[in-house]
């Protein structure tokens, strides 16, 4: 037999490797959950999300720019893909503390990853900082703690036990008993992390007290019988009722776990059920094998064991006999309401420093069919002012939602495309979408569009030529219709134009000399042959404009025109060379002249009287008969030049048409010097004429003349010319097409292509739309902007290589995000929330959720999550603990009563373990703890099935010593011939389970095994002194009467 056992134990040993070991506690949902229903839902419709491992760091102190040199550093770190930092974000910065997150494309414990956090853990010693993974905390227990633990128990066999070599014994047989446990395991699908840990401990410490009863019971029968085999064969028998009953207890106290709805409680309940019940098979089968092999050397080793005196303790129990029932009914009622005060919590509560300050993201994710998308937005109005909820999001708000131009810009940013797209942009793709007509513009309005809204625009002047710029500059002042026709006198053209104020100056003359307009005034002779002859003639700008005769003419004119040289006295010699007349006759002439009404006896003394121009003229223009010989033809010169000094000496003055028919010149010409004086020594404010003329006028007249070739350049004068097509534009008015635009300033500027041109008057019909108010969905744009934007002629200078990539990499990113929002029936929709994952605010919130989805969404829908699967455990816990507890006490009953045949016995030993499930949960609460779902299941299984046991020990000695003892010696043999058992068996369950609460990293493990501990201890403590004094007071009912009689031995002790 023993060998057959080996040889399955090591076929065992090998198939334990093979169990899959289950970390995802939602398998473990009930059948008929929502949450599991949920939950297969998104794994059929929604794709599975690759989730990077990620580490909170949380520094202390840190400054602005040591924030920056932190991140740095936490980039650089090897394997490390991305730091998340916002330096505004509460989510990041609270009080002095600073939170980054470190992100790795590796799993979380690969040697990548633990790397990271051995970098991150060197900082610690420059920073005050704190770090932790957010990795599901793993359940297993250490090998190191897993030994010390054992160590512990084998130290109490050995103290207790009466032979060195029995607590070897012992644990090789529940050794073999939990290794064929664990391959048998490979009968489940799987089994959780808590499982395989915490399993092989109980195991053995529930079934420590098989050895050491059957191994007492061994002791007691080699005093009967002198063979050994025939003593195991009696001790076999001897025991077996005291062993099953035992082990039966406590594998019914486990099996009520089966009924618990959360798998997890019949998978713990089935595996140490198991587990206990082959601890029994090798306590039966192995472990007697394993005695009488080794008889010999347990003789030899046999040492003292430890004894304890309970004399003092049944003296107790027998003098409390009356008290004690009334003392256990009110512990039983004060703990049965006491411990409703304690939280029983559904979460294993594991400790996180960094959550107090940034709480950690709790997810609840609603899943909805398609049809109910009108509740959704019902849903979310309702939540939208929880300010515990960070964000929601789901197609109906995100990728469902109709977006105006803004919305959709701020949308696409939110959720980091990768590319920008401005107000502007989104309002011409809506444009372009909805096939709006586009308009022609003017090019006034198209060049003020371009200058202020189009090169101010970071997107659309981005790619534009910067040449634009300075164009742009110079067609500012040709933009403008007003300005562009306003009347301008010579000063404002010049600033206008930013050109040479004289130049401008002489470009009026020209252009009214050209044209006229302005009145060219009235100018004595003395001012208009002074200004000619001194000013014009000695210019070489504007000497051309007398020929040589016109010149002699107008030095002639100068001094027929000068009143003091007219009336100033002269002798006949200079009055000859002024009139050009021989000394003889000019002689003649004054004798004459001044001999008219005296003698003429006396006009030989005239020859010395001095006379003035004018006089001599005006005297030969009245007798001219007389004088005929000496003028001869010349009386017309001589009219003329009478009217000439005659007018200079009035000082008259004359238009230029008056002075041209008085002199004898070209009036065109006589009207160029008027306006050339006025140019040049007049007033010429009043000469005004608009951009528009002067600029068609250079084109016209003056580029073409070569008396003006240095007045401009080449660069200048082709962008007069070209201004001259832009400014006849602007003036007119008329509103040109793109095309037409584009090829109206092509030869002004090359910085705008056609395809530019075009994007201008998209972007200017949106934004001159006023009416235009549609909206689009995210994906509508990025298909449109993919499908047709990006390789549109008219925006290549918007969407560079880069920036189509991004676009195109957003569209599948924003796919994939829409394949994890709407499958082909169900939504999702995600609430990111700062709830504890567990709270009373966490479950007042989860009700809310399911109260807005019944009353909202018609059709099934479930709620997913951490928080989801608490709000179900709260829902239906209190009634499936209640018959959890009610089958666990009713099969104990029954296995106890059929083991005693006795319902007093039975009922006393199963009220009493259930008040010391009461005490526990009780003794938590007052200690301000909340107890852990599984731990109170656990412990409540493990105290109605295995610390009964000890109760069952207790009363079996009792009941047996008083057929031969009173109830006072019947209490002490009763207490002697179980204390070693209780306490051997009690220590190991007590201590073992205490190392591993107390020292296990493990959250769950150690609220589980705490508890047991504590729960252990308890039960432990009212078996040993509630327990006697109520079964003594009990003793009619508890003992029942034999005849007398005398058992048959085959030696007389």
């Amino acid at each position: 037999m023993l060998a057959v056992v080996l040889a399955f134990t090591v076929v065992c040993a090998f198939l334990s490797a093979k169990v899959e070991t289950n970390t995802d506690m939602t398998k473990y949902l009930p059948d008929k959950s929502d949450m599991r229903h949920g939950l297969e839902i998104m794994n059929t419709d929604f794709p599975a999300i690759d989730d990077n491992a990620s580490i909170r760091v949380m520094f202390d102190d840190l400054d602005k720019s040591q924030v920056s040199d932190v991140k740095a550093h936490l980039e650089s770190i090897p394997y490390v893909s991305a730091v998340d930092y916002e330096a505004d974000n509460i989510n990041y910065n609270r009080d002095n503390h600073t939170l980054f997150v470190v992100n790795t494309e590796y799993d979380y414990g690969s040697d990548e990853e633990i790397s990271i956090e051995t970098a991150i853990g060197e900082m610690s010693s420059a920073y005050q900082m704190i770090f932790q993974s957010n990795n599901v905390q793993s359940s297993e227990v250490s090998l190191l703690l897993l030994i010390s633990a054992l160590s512990i128990a084998l130290l109490i066999l050995f103290i207790m036990s009466r032979s060195w070599l029995e607590p070897v014994l012992f644990m090789a047989t529940i050794g073999v008993a939990v290794v064929i446990n664990l391959g048998t395991n490979l009968v489940l699908s799987y089994t959780s992390e808590l499982t395989k840990s915490v399993a092989p401990i109980i195991q053995l410490v529930l079934s420590m007290d098989y050895s050491i009863i059957l191994m007492n019971r061994y002791r007691q029968e080699k005093l009967i019988y002198d063979n050994k085999t025939d003593a195991m064969k009696a001790a076999l028998a001897n025991s077996f009722s005291s062993i099953a009953s035992s082990s039966l207890t406590t594998v019914a106290g486990l099996l009520a776990l089966v009924f618990l709805s959360f798998k997890i409680g019949p998978e713990l309940g089935i595996v140490l059920a198991k587990g206990v019940f082959i601890s029994m098979v090798c306590v039966f089968t192995v472990l007697p094998v394993l005695i009488l092999l080794c008889d010999k050397g347990i003789e030899k080793s046999e040492k003292k064991s430890l004894n304890i005196p309970m004399g003092f303790l049944a003296k107790f129990s027998y003098k409390a006999r009356f008290v004690m029932p009334v003392i256990f009914v009110a512990m039983f009622v004060a703990f049965y309401i006491l411990q409703g005060n304690t939280d029983i919590t559904f979460t294993e509560g594991i400790t996180d420093p960094m959550a107090d300050i940034f709480p950690k993201d709790n997810t609840v994710v609603l899943i909805y069919d398609n049809d109910d998308e009108s509740g959704i937005e019902k849903i979310i109005a309702a939540t939208k002012d929880d300010k515990l909820i960070k964000s929601v999001v789901g197609y109906t708000n995100t990728l469902g939602k109709q977006y105006d131009a803004k919305e959709m810009s701020e949308a696409i940013s939110a959720i980091g495309a990768g590319f920008t797209v401005d107000e502007s942009l989104v309002r011409m793709v809506y444009y372009l979408y909805y096939n709006e007509e586009i308009p022609d513009v003017t090019a006034e309005d198209f060049m003020a569009f371009l200058k202020n809204d189009v090169m101010t625009n970071e997107i659309l002047s981005g790619n534009i030529d910067k040449s634009v710029l300075k164009d742009i500059e110079l067609t500012e002042k040709y933009a403008n219709k007003k300005a562009l026709t306003e009347k301008k006198n010579a000063r404002d053209m010049a600033d206008f134009f930013n050109m040479s104020g004289d130049d401008i100056k002489k470009l009026y003359l020209y252009y009214f000399t050209e044209n006229g307009g302005v009145g060219s005034g009235r100018l004595t002779l003395s001012d208009f042959a002074d200004f000619v002859v001194n000013t014009v003639a000695k210019d070489k700008a504007y000497s051309s404009m007398l020929d040589a005769s016109a010149l002699s003419q107008m030095k002639t004119l100068q001094t027929y025109a000068s009143k003091s040289e007219m009336t100033k006295p002269r002798n006949y010699e200079d009055a000859a060379a002024i009139l050009e007349i021989d000394e003889r006759s000019m002689k003649t002439i004054y004798l004459f002249c001044k001999a008219e009404d005296e003698d003429k006896a006396n006009v030989a003394d005239s020859g010395e009287k001095l006379l003035s121009v004018r006089e001599i003229i005006n005297y030969l223009v009245k007798n001219s008969s007389v004088f005929s010989a000496a003028i001869g033809e010349r009386l017309a010169d001589l009219e003329t030049a009478q009217s000439l000094i005659n007018a200079a000496v009035d000082e008259s003055v004359f238009t230029s048409s008056e002075l041209a028919k008085l002199v004898g010149m070209d009036k065109s010409q006589a009207e160029s010097l008027y306006l050339l004086y006025i140019s040049e020594r007049g007033d010429t404010s009043g000469w005004k004429i608009s951009p528009q003329e002067f600029v068609g006028f250079v084109t016209k007249k003056v580029l073409p003349n070569k008396s003006f070739a240095g007045y401009f350049d080449k660069k200048t004068a082709a962008e007069l010319k070209s201004g001259k097509t832009l400014i006849d534009a602007v003036v007119s008015g008329k509103a040109y097409s793109a095309s037409e635009m584009y090829s109206l300033l092509d030869n002004f500027t090359s910085g705008i292509s056609q395809g530019e041109t075009e994007m201008i008057y998209v972007y200017y019909a949106a934004a001159n739309s006023q009416s235009f108010s549609k909206t689009m969905k995210i994906p509508q744009m990025l298909d449109y902007l993919c499908d047709d934007i990006v390789n549109d002629e008219r925006f290549l200078s918007v969407f560079d290589e880069g920036t189509k990539s991004s676009i195109v990499e957003s569209k599948s990113d924003l796919n994939d995000a829409l394949a994890q929002m709407k499958g082909n029936r169900y939504s999702r929709l995600i609430f990111t929330t700062d709830y504890p994952e567990e709270s009373e605010a966490t479950t007042a919130f989860m009700m809310k959720l399911d109260d807005l989805k019944k009353n909202y969404l018609e059709n099934e829908s479930y709620l997913v999550g951490t928080s989801a699967m608490v709000y179900e455990m709260e829902s239906s816990f209190d009634k499936e603990f209640f018959s959890i507890t009610l089958i666990t006490a009713v099969a104990i009953f029954v296995v106890v009563l059929l083991a005693f045949r006795n319902i007093i016995v039975s009922l006393l030993l199963t009220l009493l373990v259930q008040c010391g499930v009461y005490v526990t949960v009780s003794v938590l609460g007052f200690s301000g703890h909340s107890i852990y779902y599984l731990a109170l299941l656990i412990v409540q299984s493990i105290l109605m099935g295995a610390t009964i046991d000890y109760g069952i020990v207790f009363s079996d000695y009792y009941r047996e010593s008083r057929k031969k003892e009173g109830r006072k010696p019947a209490l002490k043999s009763a207490y002697d011939g179980s204390i070693h058992t209780i306490m051997t068996s009690g220590s190991i369950l007590i201590l073992v389970t205490a190392i591993l609460g107390l020292f296990s990293s493990a959250e769950v493990i150690s609220q589980v095994t705490l508890t047991i501990s504590i729960g252990s201890l308890i039960a432990a403590l009212l078996i040993t002194l509630v327990l006697p004094g109520m079964i003594c007071f009990l003793d009619r009912f508890a003992i029942k009467r034999r005849k007398k009689g005398k058992r048959a031995t085959k030696k007389n002790v």
